[in-house]
């Protein structure tokens, strides 16, 4: 049985349905219009725009939430792009981490200001990958902050519902 061909938007190759991902709205043969070497060049370029990075940067922000059991962050992702683009700094990070040959710890990021809190602009400090970790670690050891592992439970004599960013804020607020 002979397999459907298509025609990548990109390079032109006439190539197999199997040489394209998947897409459920991929029209006829429900793939990509880019076969799988075009798309993956073509993301790795987009993962190295500003725009491609801010994506990334607000897709790991709204994890971090969610793994630290924090509210997400009170902004989209469009007003995250705004921001960040309305700021001089971040284009000096970015410029700078694109002359680093896109070293990952020179990646502009948006650390928290405190790590207690959610996300929000108010909240934000821009530096690097770098420097997120290092404020991270410092914090780490000062005892602020822990894994994050959420505490939730409920007082023993009010019986109300109780919710802790980590096991170290909760030692901290009941002693």
């Amino acid at each position: 049985m002979n397999e459907q061909t298509k025609i990548c938007k990109v390079c032109g190759d006439k190539l197999p349905v199997s040489s394209f991902y998947e897409d459920k709205r991929g029209g006829k043969y429900g793939v990509r219009s880019l076969c799988i070497p075009c798309f993956n060049k073509e993301s790795r370029a987009f993962r190295k725009s500003k725009n491609g990075l801010i994506g990334q940067m607000y897709y790991q922000q709204r994890q971090n939430s969610l793994l630290r059991g924090h509210l997400p962050p009170d902004y989209t992702k469009k007003e995250l792009t705004e921001w960040l683009l309305n700021q001089p700094e971040f284009h000096l990070l970015f410029d700078n981490w694109v002359k680093s040959g896109y070293n990952k710890w020179q990646s502009p990021s948006c650390d928290r200001i405190s790590s207690l809190k959610s996300y929000t602009f108010s909240n934000l400090q821009l530096g690097t990958l770098a420097d997120n970790l290092k404020n991270e670690n410092i914090e780490m050891k000062q005892g602020i902050i822990g894994y994050c592992m959420p505490i939730i439970g409920s007082h023993k004599n009010t019986g109300n519902s109780l919710r802790f960013v980590s096991g170290k804020d909760a030692e901290r607020s009941l002693g």
